[in-house]
């Protein structure tokens, strides 16, 4: 057989030997090249792996080629990936209703593992994941969130799930470490989002703005008109049932039962965001509007029991929701506001009525003052006049 002619490699000249896997390196004593496809420890892929090693012959290198291969194909018995695991874990936790169906809920978790930490980590294998590999790919985040793709609030989003898999699998898996330790969220301090108090109606605009979605959305009026008078989440009103074994509202009392959640159309929770029940006696006007509703449902619509059905007689979906306020908004001149707005403007409206806190709280279903009042909007005739009357004191007499 012909002799083999050397070629360059990484700034040194090699030559294949009679071995395969092992290159000779010229004008150097004892240093040879080996090349040879491993199984990576993190990923349990082959990989190729080219790596100089000094050895008293080509059979010596090739035994540390051996080696190697057998060391790095050591992972554990049964590994589990951490896409495999992370599934069995979401669908464990939809089982046991551990995730609320809010902003957060099932859907949001399959969105987030699907696209951001399936293509980040899904190969890895969670007992070889670590701290690195999870700050290198945070790092990365933090450069599109720098470009402008996403906001910093948005991949801390993506943080908190990654956060909650690997706690579990630490304990689960018996991980000697949590590999999630010690990463930080990035830094929401600086950048400006949009201002959720600032979504809310004026209470003085209210009525106006019923008038207008009875006019531009009239299928949607009596779900709105119910929202601000109670100041529900649109996910605690999408599977209300008007009717039957199940039904949430009765129609004599005028008792209303909140206890289910739907952030997906089609997908209700059997339980509301905060875990709590809760129970509404309505007035009899609320109950007038409500019955209005229900008599202009359609045959199809009709045929469900649904409060509020869509018009394919399903859960309305979160788009059509959004269109409709944002619509009538836009039609009165204010600034966008969405669905969430019904609980803020509730909140306002009550505190314009009076309404007692304790009584405001208990139709919200907020447990504290300070959770009531971070979902208040002062408006600027409230700061002026509380200001006025300070300085009124001011200039009295002792």
């Amino acid at each position: 057989m012909a002799k083999q002619e050397w070629r360059e490699h990484k700034g040194r000249w090699i030559r294949p030997t009679k071995l395969p896997g092992v290159w000779q390196v010229k004008d150097e004593v004892s240093l040879y090249l080996i090349r040879a496809r491993q199984l990576s420890d993190k990923t349990g892929k082959l990989r190729e792996v080219r790596r100089f090693v000094r050895a008293e012959s080509p059979k010596a290198a090739l035994d540390q080629l051996e080696r190697a291969q057998a060391g790095s194909s050591q992972v554990s018995k049964e590994p589990v990936r951490f896409r495999d695991y992370a599934k069995a874990l979401l669908a464990r936790k939809i089982q046991l209703g551990e995730i609320k169906a809010n902003s957060y809920g099932p859907e949001k978790w399959g969105s987030i593992l699907e696209h951001h930490l399936y293509p980040a980590f899904g190969d890895y294998y969670m007992h070889a994941l670590s701290g690195e590999d999870i700050e290198a790919v945070r790092l990365e985040w933090a450069r599109l969130v720098r470009l402008g793709d996403y906001l910093p609030t948005t991949v801390n989003g993506w943080l908190r799930i990654l956060s909650a898999i690997c706690t579990a699998a630490t304990k689960e898996l018996r991980l000697p470490q949590n590999p999630y330790d010690g990463v930080k969220p990035l830094d929401e301090s600086e950048h400006d989002t949009y201002a959720e108090s600032n979504n809310a109606v004026p209470p003085g605009r209210l009525a106006e703005f019923l008038d207008h979605m009875r006019r531009l959305s009239p299928r949607l009026y009596g779900f709105a008109f119910l929202g601000f008078a109670i100041g529900a989440r649109p996910s605690s009103l999408r599977p209300l049932r008007r009717c039957g074994p199940h039904a949430d509202l009765d129609w004599e009392t005028g008792v209303l039962l909140l206890r289910r959640s739907a952030t997906k159309p089609g997908v209700p929770m059997a339980r509301t965001k905060t875990g709590r029940d809760q129970r509404i006696v309505l007035p009899g006007e609320a109950l007038d509007e409500l019955r209005t509703h229900v008599a202009k449902l359609t045959p199809l619509q009709a045929a469900t029991d649904l409060l509020f059905p869509s018009p394919a007689g399903r859960f309305w979906a979160r788009q059509a929701l959004e269109a409709s306020f944002a619509r009538t908004s836009e039609v009165m001149g204010l600034p966008r506001v969405t669905s969430r707005a019904m609980r803020r403007t509730f909140m306002d409206t009550a505190r314009a009525a009076q309404v007692e806190s304790v009584v405001t709280r208990s139709i919200s279903g907020h447990r504290s003052e300070a959770e009531r009042a971070r979902y208040s909007t002062v408006g600027d005739h409230e700061q002026r006049q509380a200001i006025a009357g300070v300085v009124s004191l001011m200039r009295q007499a002792g």
